[in-house]
């Protein structure tokens, strides 16, 4: 049982313009890299969990969850405004998974449009049905505990760039 919550630091963030992040929609990422001075993009190693559902375009909703833990992540879904992009950092812990199936349901009824995380997911079946598109360094079982501490909306560093 636990005495006392641990903390999970929240920092609230002022969203673009949905307008703005809809222009941005059908641009090839490759552009977008340019644009953001030739570099941005993600480790090589990062995949879509399901190949088929690989796109997607929003605003990073950020959560550290640090290796072995998803309790931030769990807060974050109570920041998820329609159109983000959950980017939960694991400091690049792939042992266990830092969600599955059910997180990532629930994500998507908040309205987020994607996830990205430098750890792992589980759950290939139910994520494919889910149809939110879940991009990670790989696949393993092994569930995560939910201990904390963490943040939410706070700058992260996912597979090597600046969130």
């Amino acid at each position: 049982m636990i005495d006392e919550a641990p903390p999970i630091q929240t920092e609230t963030f002022d969203r673009p313009d949905p307008a703005w992040v809809a222009q941005l929609r059908d641009t090839p990422t490759g552009f977008l890299v340019d644009a953001m001075g030739v570099s941005g993009a993600l480790d090589f190693r990062m995949s879509p969990a399901v190949a088929e559902q690989y796109a997607f375009c929003g605003v990073a909703l950020t959560c550290h969850t640090g290796p072995a833990d998803n309790l931030a992540l769990i807060h974050a879904l109570e920041a998820v405004q329609p159109g983000d992009v959950i980017v939960a950092c694991t400091d690049g812990y792939t042992g266990c998974a830092v969600t599955g199936d059910l997180v990532l349901g629930m994500a998507r009824n908040r309205g987020a449009v994607g996830f990205v995380t430098d750890g792992c997911v589980r759950d290939l079946a139910g994520i494919r049905q889910v149809g939110l598109p879940a991009w990670s360094m790989g696949v393993t079982p092994n569930s995560p505990h939910r201990s904390g501490p963490g943040t939410v909306g706070h700058p992260v560093i996912v597979a090597g760039v600046h969130v």
